[in-house]
């Protein structure tokens, strides 16, 4: 019979994902126990772990007005409720080996013991799944101090403009191995191989060897190393290069995940603060290049080559002297696009896994970093300079960088010479009602411009986003 030997059950005060370490922190130390300690079973064997429980209960509202086609003439308005909860359990077997078990519960408010709600897709179900579970060994690696994480889990690195954890829906996290060592003190390296689809029926390369295409191949990895250098007051570098590469008989050029390889290249700095005579200024840039070659359809044994592919996203902000606590902020995120001419090239840059929703190209998550330019200003403050309330505001400039492709993944073209595409303006509140508790209320509305006036009746679109979020 398994024995309690200690019984000091605490909630963990800590975020539930700070045990799975990102890039930018130093290499994970072995998990620590929460205030007042935790809860220690002893194994069958007699090996003592020691278990602490953390977790997530995350509610969302949602009512979009004409964002499926910018036409007030259609009955496009919708809302709905989902929630999302996950459970963390992580087991410290002993200082070298730790264990995290993560399983998620999503569902659609109505969808009740599994069934659809009326007017929703299969797809909208309930749902219950393993989120994260992986093993966290520490390594000697050449005398470095090391973590090799070995299953599930989520790969979030720097600001997410690449590589996200899909924060505001349910969530992204892919089997994989992950290896964190130190080579400096200042220097964290990080190396991992992620299984992205394994000859899936249901992935977007389409059919699998059982169907259509016997003996094809629907395989897409991801690798990468990623490195964050910490070593100058109040700022971040990362530098990074990223693999991409599909093996898919089945080819589906407009999914991102073809058969043939995309690397990626690239580098950010982020600044937290910066004195000018008193006045306080922050700074972030991030540029990224692709280049590698994946198959076309229809192409026979040509290759389109990927090249001139670029990304930029770059922010300024000022925090003003002044009461409630102001930031202004100026910002622009460039993607590049393809003109369209038929000359075996693909220069549309690939977002990859971003986290788009939120800060990034606006509220009402229409964009995606890609043939797209955008610029923006935005004023944040803390009114009656509460400790517990944010609230902003911010505008969006959106243009295509080149009219004849996809602009921003939003399926939307244009064939004539105008780039302009939308304006947004956001409005949001933040309450933090403790350390564990927080709600957020955030409005966007897009007003598209002649590009998409030439396809659409061009009405303006908004979505309202209603979340509460308890961590514990």
């Amino acid at each position: 019979m398994r024995t309690i030997l200690a019984v000091g059950m605490a909630v963990g005060l800590a975020a539930f994902l700070s045990a799975p370490a990102k890039a930018g922190a130093p290499a994970p130390a072995p998990a620590a126990a929460p205030a007042g300690g935790g809860l220690f079973v002893e194994s069958e064997d007699g090996a003592v772990s020691k278990l602490t429980i953390s977790g997530e209960v995350y509610n969302r509202y949602e009512f979009q007005k004409n964002m499926q086609d910018f036409n007030s003439e259609t009955n496009d308005n919708e809302d709905w409720g989902v929630s999302r909860i996950r459970l963390g359990l992580a087991f410290q077997l002993n200082d070298d080996v730790e264990v995290f078990l993560q399983p998620q519960g999503f569902y659609v408010w109505g969808g009740q013991n599994g069934q659809n709600s009326p007017g929703t897709a299969a797809a909208d179900r309930d749902s219950l799944d393993v989120y994260q579970a992986f093993v966290t060994l520490h390594p000697e690696v050449l005398g470095m101090e090391s973590a090799l994480k070995i299953g599930r889990q989520e790969l979030a690195f720097g600001s997410e403009m690449l590589l996200g954890n899909n924060t505001r829906y349910s969530g992204l996290s892919w089997d994989a191995l992950r290896l964190d060592v130190k080579p400096a003190a200042d220097l964290t390296t990080t190396l991992f191989a992620a299984k992205i689809v394994e000859n899936d029926a249901t992935s977007p390369l389409g059919t699998d060897d059982t169907s259509a295409n016997p003996g094809g191949r629907n395989d897409v990895h991801l690798f990468g190393w990623w490195n964050t250098y910490t070593g100058f007051a109040d700022t971040t570098v990362d530098f990074y290069a990223l693999a991409l590469q599909g093996e898919s008989d089945n080819v589906n050029v407009a999914t991102g995940y073809d058969d043939g390889t995309v690397y990626t290249l690239g580098a950010r700095v982020k600044i937290d603060e910066i004195d000018v005579v008193g006045n306080v200024f922050d700074f972030s840039a991030e540029i990224a290049t692709q280049v590698g070659e994946i198959d076309t359809i229809g192409a026979g044994d040509e290759d389109l080559d990927v090249k001139d592919c670029y990304a930029f996203e770059a922010e300024l902000g000022y925090k003003l002297p002044l009461v409630w606590s102001p930031r202004a902020a100026i910002g622009l995120a460039w993607a590049s696009g393809t003109d369209g001419d038929a000359d075996g090239e693909s220069n549309t840059f690939n977002p990859l896994f971003e986290d788009s929703g939120g800060a990034r190209l606006g509220e009402a998550d229409v964009f995606q970093l890609s043939n797209i330019r955008c610029f923006y200003a935005s004023l944040t403050m803390k009114p009656m300079d509460s400790e517990k309330v944010t609230t902003g505001i911010a505008y969006y400039r959106f243009e295509a960088m080149h009219v004849e492709d996809d602009i921003g993944n939003t399926g939307i073209t244009s064939a004539g010479s105008d780039n302009d595409v939308a304006d947004e303006i956001d409005l949001f509140v933040d309450y933090a009602m403790s350390k564990n508790v927080g709600m957020r209320a955030t409005y966007g509305m897009v007003d598209p411009a002649d590009v998409i006036r030439d396809q659409l009746a061009n009405s303006p679109a908004s979505r309202l986003f209603l979340t509460l979020n308890v961590k514990w």
